[in-house]
């Protein structure tokens, strides 16, 4: 649930009372929230072999130039 935050006061100018509520609604955010190990391993590995991907296609993309430039100097 969101509370809205009044972003003009600091925390000296907050009671103490202000203060303990704001402390124990951050501590209810983090302990609800919940991370997917799941989620997070897949995103993790799939972001992996997207990179390995890429540099396989750089790679190849070198190959067939550098390839490219052999056949240019052996023909003409």
């Amino acid at each position: 649930m969101h509370h809205p935050t009044d972003t003009h006061r600091t925390a000296k100018e907050l009671s103490p009372a202000e203060l303990a509520a704001y402390r124990r609604r951050l501590d209810q955010h983090f302990q609800n929230r919940k991370v997917d190990e799941a989620l997070l391993h897949r995103a993790w590995h799939t972001a992996i072999d997207i990179n390995v991907d890429k540099k396989r296609e750089i790679c190849d993309n070198r190959i067939s130039f550098e390839q490219f430039g052999d056949f240019l100097q052996k023909n003409v």
